[in-house]
């Protein structure tokens, strides 16, 4: 019996000590790689980027053996982590030991997180915990021993507004910390063994108690309300306004996260370096010099570097390891440290003999990749070359055309996109340094890329347009329709529309044609407010596309402003009933998408009952702002129920068949998204169809006025837009007041039908809202066509 049980035991302690190899050395041939937690689902990829998904709270588990995540012995093959949009809380000791994992992206509806939850996940770099997260717990990062830096939410529930014990206890490597403004203290531990920290930055304006444990050479930087606590109780302080210099200050901004510089002459210390993470612009002001290290390690200061003409002294290690990609000096002479700059691929512009061109030149030993050109005017050729620029010594700055014929579109920011005549490619983006730097070269050229007005020809006009947007400065070219056949009339609406967006605001109205005469609320808002508004808006709905056409016709003859959407079944027939309850299946999206099928026939011609009729107008003269397929996002109409990426294809197919095969030019394509009543701007840019492929953008809101929802709109349609469209509010209810259109400038509003303006606005309201100044109505307008 003795020899039985300790074979027993044997075979047991073998089959032990085989599973702990197992699960040690990351071997994943027994281990799941999905499963769920609780109300989550989570997988593991071959790529090793672990997924978690779903709507609700996972699990809490322990460093134990009997209670350990699903996951713990493919924790060695875990490298990224992604925690998806929906996910509430993540439990205790979910990523223990997860020691290959070098980043982590947690979801804004995350609000928990479980104690130990990242222990010892020793490769993770940085981490940055939603806002709205506030209860985590003790050990949250302790020994993580790679992370640099942090931000923590806006507060934590869970330790009386205190960073808990031990968050981040043996994270040798963890220079700066971002703390919420609703933190009042530190416990203990919470920086035990951070031998690295340098800067707490405590966006709140009250501290009364930081634990034990906190590392002497760290500071906690915040405004000058915690100052003299930190002065009382030995913990030193850097405020976020301070001196750099003997005539020089500066300014940290906790919402921009960006520094300015006060004041005038020379940078002597860089006070903001001790949390350098977390500078992520910089105003450099009237500024002489930058000390030597001003800037080494922010990492945040990406793109262009713009040094002032009064800057004329950049010390060593100044911009060291920073995250630019391009250098202009404006400074007639500087003087650059040897090690200011040490990017491997930066572009440097500078004046012609300021000294820059040396310093690339010299520098090209260590970075032989770097490039330099002179910004004294190229256009003009001749005398004003220079001599050293590496433009004119063989290194090209735009590749040639080859066979593409590109014309342009439109531009985000400094960057100008085109189309090629030739071939299907639409997404070719060149800057507009680049095209002034090779503009002289492009003159009397057919080089479409130089060719903004899209002319024919290569000349001053468009010189000008392109140093504008290098600049910054607005363009007339900027408001330019998508289609460039765009008639005259739609042309002129567009300028006008453009002309007033952000002085002030057009009104609008939609019809209905049900409440016994068509011009039912047309009506109401006259006698009530003495005005008529300067946008009707009409639907195709039920077929009218004979009375929609006629309507629009009269309207137009007033000298009114014609919008017009279209509630329809997939069949592009009914009314709004067909439009919410009938959808297409995942075959039959592939099926009326796809060029050549007899589904993608049939789907044209009865879109086309509305192009025909769009021709109607176009006959007539009349420009139309066309609103198709509206509240997209919100996934309650068939059009958005299949998805964002079947609601682009069917866009651009209508886009390009009512511009290209009927030849509709009188159109304005209005990109109309909605609210959901759930979240605002979430995943708007999913949706986007392209800036080629729409001219104005906005969103509809029924609560605008009672819970700030016209700005928490406008700022994420703009962001998704690249802020390259004119936005509108095409549908809304209880109109906002004038005082909240002036902050958010919206193009022009349109308000619902029936109830929604005779029960949602008082008398009162409307006739304020009408009779303001800054609101346009149809006795405004002038004559656009």
């Amino acid at each position: 019996m003795k020899k039985r049980i300790k074979q027993s035991f044997s075979l047991l302690l073998v089959i032990a000590l085989i599973s702990t190899a197992m699960a040690g050395f990351g071997l994943r041939a027994f281990a799941a790689t999905n499963g769920t937690s609780g109300a989550l689902r989570w997988a593991l990829d071959d790529t090793g980027t672990f997924t978690v998904n779903g709507v609700g709270y996972g699990e809490n588990y322990a460093n134990s053996i009997t209670n350990r995540a699903p996951w713990y012995s493919l924790r060695g093959s875990i490298k990224k982590i992604i925690v998806q949009d929906g996910v509430q809380a993540i439990g205790d000791y979910w990523f223990n030991g997860c020691n290959a994992v070098t980043s982590a992206e947690l979801p804004a509806s995350l609000v928990k997180i479980g104690a130990s939850c990242f222990r010892s996940c020793s490769a993770l770099q940085s981490i940055t915990l939603p806002a709205g997260c506030s209860e985590f717990y003790d050990n949250t990062f302790n020994g993580c021993t790679a992370l640099r830096w942090a931000v923590l939410p806006e507060d934590c529930t869970t330790t009386q507004h205190q960073i808990p014990d031990n968050t981040f206890y043996g994270c040798t490597n963890l220079e700066n910390v971002w703390v919420g403004a609703n933190y009042t203290g530190v416990a203990n531990g919470a920086f035990r063994n951070c031998t690295k920290l340098s800067a707490v930055i405590w966006t709140g304006d009250t501290l009364s108690a930081i634990g034990s444990y906190f590392p002497s050479g760290a500071s906690i930087v915040g405004t000058n309300a915690i100052q003299r606590w930190c002065s009382e109780n030995g913990k030193n302080f850097i405020g976020i306004t301070g001196d750099c210099g003997d005539a020089l200050g500066y300014r940290f901004d906790f919402a921009t996260k960006a520094l300015a510089l006060t004041g005038s002459g020379a940078m002597t210390t860089a006070p903001w370096n001790a949390w350098h993470y977390f500078i992520c612009g910089v105003d450099f002001g009237s500024a002489t010099s930058v000390c030597d290290g001003a800037f080494q390690g922010c990492e945040s200061l990406a793109g262009e570097l713009t040094l002032p003409e009064n800057l004329r002294t950049v010390g060593a290690n100044a911009f060291y390891h920073t995250g630019y990609d391009c250098v202009t000096v404006n400074a007639e002479s500087i003087s650059i440290g040897e090690t200011a700059f040490g990017s491997e691929n930066l572009i440097f512009y500078g004046r012609r003999g300021s000294g820059v061109y040396d310093y690339v030149k010299n520098r090209r030993t260590t970075f032989p990749a770097w490039r330099y050109y002179c910004i004294n005017s190229h256009s003009y050729g001749g005398d004003s070359a220079c001599d050293f620029c590496d433009k004119v010594h063989g290194v090209p700055i735009l590749p040639p055309c080859g066979e593409h014929q590109y014309i342009y579109q439109y531009r985000i920011g400094n960057q100008l996109y085109y189309k090629c005549g030739e071939c299907d490619a639409d997404d070719y983006c060149v800057g507009a340094r680049d095209l002034l730097l090779d503009f002289d070269c492009a003159l009397n050229s057919n080089d479409g890329r130089f060719d903004i007005w899209r002319d024919g020809t290569v000349n001053g006009k468009d010189y000008k347009v392109i140093r504008d947007i290098r600049y910054g400065k607005p363009t007339e070219i900027d408001r330019r329709l998508t289609n460039e056949n765009a008639t005259a009339a739609a042309q002129a609406l567009y300028r006008y529309i453009n002309s007033v967006y952000g002085n002030r605001i057009l009104s609008g109205q939609q019809e209905s044609t049900w409440m016994g005469s068509p011009d039912y609320e047309m009506n109401y808002i006259y006698e009530n407010t003495g005005k008529y508004p300067a946008i009707r808006g009409l639907d195709f709905m039920n077929d009218d596309f004979d009375g929609v056409v006629a309507r629009a016709k009269a309207w137009a003859k007033r000298g009114g402003i014609v919008s017009i959407c279209w509630h329809c079944g997939p069949s592009f027939n009914g009314s709004f009933d067909e439009s919410q309850n009938e959808e297409l299946t995942a075959a039959q999206w592939e099926a009326v998408l796809t060029d050549g099928t007899a589904e993608n026939a049939a789907f044209i011609a009865a879109m086309d009952k509305a192009g025909n009729a769009l021709l109607q107008l176009q006959d007539a003269g009349i420009p139309v702002l066309w609103r198709p397929f509206h509240e997209f996002d919100g996934a309650w109409f068939w059009w958005g129920k299949g998805g964002s990426e079947n609601f682009k294809r069917l866009w651009r197919m209508m886009y390009n068949h009512f511009t290209y095969d009927l030849g509709l030019n009188n159109l304005i394509w209005v990109l109309g998204y909605s609210h959901n009543g759930t979240d605002y701007g979430t995943n708007l840019a999913d949706w986007y169809p392209g800036s080629r492929y729409c001219d104005i953008a906005g969103a509809d809101s029924y609560e605008v006025s009672t819970n700030g929802a016209e700005g928490r709109l406008f700022n994420p349609v703009s962001a998704a837009t690249h802020g390259a469209k004119p936005l509108v509010m095409h549908e809304t209810g209880l109109i906002p007041t004038v005082e909240e259109f002036k902050k958010v400038p919206w193009g022009y509003f349109l308000t619902w039908h029936t109830e929604y303006v005779t029960d949602h606005n008082t008398p009162a309201h409307l006739s304020e809202v009408y009779n303001s100044d800054y609101v346009i109505t149809l006795d405004e307008l002038p004559n656009i066509s």
